[in-house]
């Protein structure tokens, strides 16, 4: 059977999160953390129908009393972690680390994401069939010739993906996925780099077909850092890379010219 990966690119900018609407009263400080709840509306398909439906988001950040965003008129944020859940179905867990530098617009400090990981469940792409998602039909293939799409983590992941910042507007995009086959277990990793038009990296503008990985050294690097980001999921914390673990995985592309981690503009 040859197995085929379809490009999936799952990366929440500032225009999707616009669609979630703040739940009032929701917000939450204990002087360490601060959590805040959001809610949309979708179509889902659930039950052989599509029913619109209530998702909710959790974000979980620093205490307003530790980054004194309000108070100093930042908006920065060294860290953001999203838990997007149908009722109590968990669908995404994602985490975010930011590098503050200056506003282009406004006073104070602004973040700009510098480390995306997203863990997504199988429900995240099946509620969704009716948008013609990708991924979703390559399950169905894989299904249909008597594959199983496995679950890699505690938060049954079906779906992981790594994205760190490079360059002048770029990030490199590492996806994760786990399959069984004829009673192997085939574990996959693929690469890309995105181009965005804004030094922010919020509107995507380009994207590299995805290639595998195939070297046993990188790929250790890259389970590696999902260790660092589900620690850091579990007992919230700014991840951080150094140069030589960030050597390592750029050279899993070769277009990549990595001179220093969280390079500037």
């Amino acid at each position: 059977m040859r197995i085929l990966f379809l490009t999936f690119f799952l990366l929440a900018s500032n225009q999707s999160f616009a669609e979630w609407k703040y739940l009032k009263g929701s917000i939450k400080d204990d002087d360490k953390f601060n959590e805040i709840k959001y809610e949309k509306y979708e179509n889902l398909y659930i039950n052989n129908k599509v029913e619109k439906s209530k998702l909710e988001l959790t974000q979980k950040k620093l205490s307003f009393k530790i980054t004194k965003n309000e108070k100093k008129g930042n908006n920065c944020e060294p860290f953001l972690i999203n838990t997007e859940v149908y009722k109590d179905i968990l669908l995404d867990k994602m985490y975010i680390g930011n590098e503050c530098t200056p506003c282009i617009d406004k006073k104070g400090l602004c973040g700009r994401p510098t480390l995306i990981s997203h863990f997504k469940t199988r429900e995240a792409f099946d509620f969704f069939k009716t948008l013609d998602v990708p991924e979703t039909k390559w399950h169905k293939e894989l299904e249909k010739e008597g594959g199983k799409i496995l679950r890699m983590d505690d938060y049954n992941s079906v779906y992981r993906s790594i994205h760190i910042a490079f360059g002048n507007r770029e990030m490199l995009i590492i996806e994760s996925r786990k399959v069984e086959y004829q009673d192997k277990i085939y574990p996959t990793y693929t690469v890309a780099i995105s181009k965005y038009n804004t030094k922010y990296r919020e509107i995507l503008t380009k994207i590299s077909n995805f290639t595998d990985i195939d070297d046993k050294n990188v790929i250790k690097q890259i389970e590696i850092l999902f260790a660092k980001i589900y620690d850091a999921l579990e007992n919230p914390k700014s991840v951080t890379i150094n140069n030589n673990e960030a050597e390592i995985i750029f050279s899993s592309h070769k277009d990549v010219s990595h001179t220093k981690f969280q390079s500037r503009d």
